[in-house]
């Protein structure tokens, strides 16, 4: 016998089916959770009378999961709702460990997932989906709804939602990939936990690949444009999203970007201070980053959600104006350069 949730998963899917969504109109992850409410809802119409259940859902909320159903005022079952815009794989990053927590007040959880660039949407169980954890400013669910994943949870054989338990045990498991040379290092903002840390290997950045610290510079012009500001506190971002999210740190951040006083730039500008050369020698790799297919909500949220802190951005930024998004911020920092390091950066092609 089908257990409550498979029933209404079924049901849910049938509704997306006959319904075909149009993508053109749905574009947004805000039109697309509306549309999911719609949907769900006419799924529930067929399934149960309009007394048995109730729908509870605050359109804008960051609360977890984004929807609640309770059938018959016994079960509830809660939804979360996720849409894809960029690269053509089923993963994007979940919220908070802590935050989802909430499931255990709930019978169940489902997720819903809307991939415009692949035209269809998948609904699945949610802990089923949760393939591994990421580490933003605080440890996150990492979820991928292709088929055949095996989960975290699966993986780590933690039975319940035990947060505490599953962070113990995915230390573990860390501490026995350390290679020679490297370390753990403890981080997590979180108040509420007995466990106050989150763990990731550590390396310096000298002890790096040339190619990874090309990466690496090219992302940070990308993700942190404050760095052309003059502000001695513009580096503190830098340095722990350098641990967070590459496990690598530096010992003087500041002489990462502006060891090397004035000098003329690859395009003849003059007395170029050096943070500003560096982005310059970058424009290409970072023009190159933005074409990528690997560009994926993920690194998009991620982008936006450091931008975000550091108050720059003008324009609201999404999956489609991101780029252009990033060259007029450099652009409104770099004062008597901005127009030609414009026109530098339109001009260049990536397929040299």
């Amino acid at each position: 016998m089908k257990s409550k949730t498979h029933e209404i998963i079924d049901h849910i899917e049938v509704e997306f089916k006959t319904s075909e969504v149009n993508w053109e109109i749905v574009n947004s992850w805000e039109k697309f959770e509306v549309y999911v409410l719609k949907i769900v809802e006419q799924a529930l119409k067929k399934m149960y009378r309009i007394n048995d259940y109730e729908i509870y859902y605050t359109s804008g909320s960051n609360k977890f999961p984004d929807i609640v159903i309770s059938i018959h005022g016994e079960v509830k079952i809660g939804i979360e709702v996720k849409y894809k815009n960029s690269n053509r794989d089923w993963k994007t990053l979940g919220g908070s460990i802590y935050e989802s927590s909430n499931i255990n007040d709930l019978d169940d959880v489902l997720i819903i997932v809307g991939h415009r660039q692949l035209r269809e949407v998948r609904v699945k169980e949610y802990k089923k989906c949760l393939s591994d954890i990421k580490i933003t400013h605080s440890p996150r669910f990492f979820i991928d709804v292709d088929d055949n994943v095996e989960s975290v949870f699966e993986r780590l054989d933690v039975d319940n939602f035990d947060v505490e338990r599953l962070l113990k045990e995915y230390k573990k498991a860390k501490l026995a990939t350390l290679q020679e040379g490297e370390s753990l290092w403890w981080l997590d903002n979180n108040n509420n936990s007995d466990n106050n840390y989150f763990d990731i290997s550590l390396k310096h950045y000298n002890s790096l690949d040339k190619n990874i610290k090309k990466q690496i510079l090219t992302e940070m012009f990308i993700f942190f444009p404050s760095i052309l500001q003059n502000d001695n506190k513009k580096y503190y971002l830098v340095a722990t999203f350098l641990i967070q999210q590459h496990n690598v740190y530096h010992h003087a951040i500041r002489d990462f970007f502006s060891a090397g006083g004035k000098k003329t730039s690859s395009f003849g500008l003059e007395k170029v201070d050096a943070v500003t050369n560096r982005l310059i020698k970058h424009l290409k790799s970072i023009k190159m980053y933005f074409k990528s297919e690997n560009l994926d909500d993920l690194k998009i949220n991620m982008i936006i959600e450091m931008w975000d802190k550091q108050k720059l951005v003008s324009v609201p930024p999404n999956s489609s104006n991101i780029e252009s998004v990033w060259l007029e911020t450099i652009c409104s920092l770099l004062g008597k350069y901005s127009d030609q390091i414009k026109e530098e950066y339109n001009n260049i092609s990536i397929t040299d």
